[in-house]
């Protein structure tokens, strides 16, 4: 798909008018997927951060985890450390 449209530019002929044509959209052309293993492995280092710090302090809650993980220089929202704490039980008390 990538190389009709990059003929079409190397022809002089606008990338918007081979969008049109083809029905697509140009956030689809430039979009570049990550890979999903990436994120899966952030995870499971998270996971086993945000453990050690709960191990640590049980009492913390996932606002208290995450201000201690963003003390230590990981870059994660509280939203993040929620879900990770649900999906693997890591609750307080």
């Amino acid at each position: 798909m990538g190389n009709i449209i990059g003929v079409w530019g190397y022809l002089g002929v606008a990338v918007r008018w081979g969008w049109n044509v083809l029905k697509l959209a140009a956030s689809s052309f430039y979009h570049k997927p990550r890979e999903k293993t990436e994120k899966g492995c952030r995870d499971a280092d998270l996971r086993d951060r945000i453990g050690a710090t709960c191990l640590e302090f049980p009492r913390y809650g996932y606002r208290w985890v995450t201000e201690a993980l963003k003390l230590a220089g990981i870059r994660i929202n509280r939203k993040g450390v929620l879900r990770i704490m649900k999906d693997g039980n890591l609750h307080p008390g």
